[in-house]
């Protein structure tokens, strides 16, 4: 027989809608789009993806990619392991896509995913989009979204 303690804790997992099942849990999506300027491709600038609050625009890259010669960039899905499954409650996570132009980290993309984060995203960015059309803060748009990786 269990012991008090335990049957309690899990009694509380259960009552929360929680369960005791490791798992990888998508953190960020993948993330592929194209860079361009005035609709050209933009070759070999590095892209990346940073977490965080939104008093930096640019932080610490997390995970990083370079454009390719149309201009394409993949950032891969990033995940973590949990111990509990939690279907009501998925944290948050600011994700931030930044490039660097004239040597200055400049932010083109900034989202966050509530309740769930789906496998991949499409975007398609320009930085040259002027100031009016931009969402997402930033200068891309979000061309699709697949999957969901609680």
């Amino acid at each position: 027989m269990p012991s008090p303690r335990l049957l309690v804790l899990l009694l509380s997992l259960a009552g929360a809608g929680c369960a005791p099942i490791p798992h990888a849990a998508t953190t960020m999506p993948a993330i592929s789009g194209s860079l361009t300027s005035a609709g050209a491709p933009v070759v070999g600038r590095e892209v990346w993806a940073a977490q965080g609050t939104d008093d930096l625009p640019c932080g610490q890259p997390w995970v990083k990619a370079t454009t390719d010669q149309n201009g394409r960039f993949t950032l891969p899905r990033q995940t973590e392991w949990r111990l509990i499954y939690a279907p009501s409650f998925t944290s948050s996570k600011l994700i931030k896509l930044c490039v660097s132009t004239a040597g200055q980290a400049r932010l083109i993309f900034r989202v966050g995913f509530i309740p769930t984060t789906p496998q991949a995203i499409e975007l398609a960015c320009d930085l040259e989009t002027p100031a009016s059309r931009q969402t997402h803060g930033g200068l891309c748009r979000m061309d699709g979204m697949t999957g969901s990786g609680a």
